[in-house]
């Protein structure tokens, strides 16, 4: 049974990683993402793709960045791609979800990058100061041993110190548990991760800013009791040394003004700046694809509808241009007025008159064309005369020879009756 459990176990796996694999394989590359977006390339800008593609709601995509030149660093436009069709995406509503993927993730790139407050480097600092916690542990013990035979306490310091090791305890494991947010999130690169990711952050910077607050209360504890046993007259070398030794816990972080500074400012990951920057974003793709097509459009049609114009009498001999002038009219019009959807439609409507335009002056030259004359090919009556004549002339050879003979055998035939009477 266990056999068996396991042999599914490891066949559902092995289907998964294929499926995946296939998925992955399926996708086109950055490179095609890059040339599906050139046709929106202005002059002074270049173009950069981002490093993988995002998952958003099961679906890939590549990130394009229009840049200045001279500003790599800026975004002047951000394209998304479909990376199974290799298509820029304009649904807004897809688009307002990978863009805000987009943002929060440079968010949170940015802050950790401006405050060293990424997982791994949280917990290399806590690390680094673990064993002046076990030491501190360590005096602390040995110096309430020593101060209980002078009837004298270290309590306060103790409680402190109690409290400050459970958050201690706490900031390990969100730490921990960040980290493997982390590596599901580098795996994944999905908006779902990314989110929990973000989740995991806020959280442990919450406990890390409990961590160094019960830090500096336990080191408050520390000195408050320094200054007590002094004002009672307990003779410092009894404790002085082994508190000062204790002070010292490892608190290696930014102080605690500055660590709320940053988590305040880490909120603005999810603020309306936000989703402004993202709607502003989705605006100016989208003005810039609408603008683009449609004066692709208009430049498409232009040379035939200028060559249709320019043959204007003899076309109207045939048939109309009033629809195909009002239409290209009504695409200029369209275009100076920046509706790119009208000009859309018009300049469809215009490619439709210019058929049936081509189709008519088709029609029109083929009625007024004159008839080819049909040349008939002689060589075979010639043939079949000098045939025919050959023929006769073999005929009447023969036929002048046969008679010879005949007459000549009737002469013959006469000498002898002659001779033999």
């Amino acid at each position: 049974m266990l056999m068996g459990m396991k042999f599914y176990s490891a066949l559902f796996a092995f289907v998964l990683f294929t499926l995946l694999a296939v998925n992955v394989a399926a996708l086109v590359p950055s490179e095609s993402a890059l040339q599906a977006t050139q046709p929106y390339l202005r002059g002074g800008e270049e173009a950069s793709v981002a490093s993988r593609p995002y998952l958003v709601d099961g679906t890939s995509y590549w990130l394009v960045y229009f840049h200045p030149q001279a500003n790599p660093q800026g975004k002047n436009i951000i394209i998304a791609v479909d990376a199974e069709t290799g298509q820029p995406v304009t649904e807004p509503t897809v688009l307002r979800r990978v863009y805000n993927f987009d943002y929060k993730l440079s968010f949170l790139q940015k802050f950790l990058s401006d405050n060293r407050l990424s997982f791994a480097e949280m917990r290399s600092t806590f690390e680094a100061g673990s064993t002046k916690r076990e030491q501190a542990a360590t005096t602390l013990d040995a110096l309430e041993d020593s101060l209980s035979r002078d009837g004298k306490d270290i309590t306060s310091v103790q409680n402190a110190f109690s409290i400050f090791t459970v958050a201690a305890e706490r900031f390990h494991d969100s730490v921990t548990n960040g980290i493997d947010s982390s590596d599901l999130f580098e795996r994944e690169y999905s908006s779902l991760s990314f989110d929990a990711l973000a989740i995991s952050y806020r959280d442990t910077y919450s406990v890390l800013i409990s961590f160094v607050r019960n830090g500096n209360d336990y080191q408050k504890a520390v000195v408050n009791k320094s200054n007590e046993l002094t004002r009672q007259g307990v003779d410092s070398n009894k404790f002085r040394p082994q508190l000062q030794s204790a002070y010292d816990v490892g608190l290696e972080f930014p102080l605690l003004p500055t660590l709320e500074a940053a988590v305040a400012d880490f909120s603005r990951i999810n603020s309306t700046e936000t989703q402004r920057a993202v709607n502003d974003s989705i605006q100016s793709y989208l003005y810039r694809k609408s603008k683009t097509d449609a004066d692709s459009a208009v430049e498409a049609v232009r040379p035939r509808v200028e060559q249709v114009l320019q043959r204007k009498t003899e076309v109207n001999d045939c048939t109309s241009t009033t629809q195909l002038e009002r239409n290209w009219q009504a695409a200029l019009t369209a275009q100076q007025r920046n509706n790119f959807q009208q000009v859309m439609g018009n300049a469809t409507a215009v490619s439709r008159e210019l058929e049936r335009i081509r189709k008519a002056v088709d029609a029109c030259n083929a009625q007024t064309q004159p008839p080819i004359e049909q040349k008939q090919d002689n060589t075979t009556l010639y043939v079949a005369a000098v045939i025919v004549i050959a023929l006769a002339y073999i005929g009447y050879t023969y036929y002048k020879k046969r008679k010879q003979a005949g007459e000549d055998e009737g002469d013959e035939k006469s000498k002898g009756k002659l001779f033999a009477g």
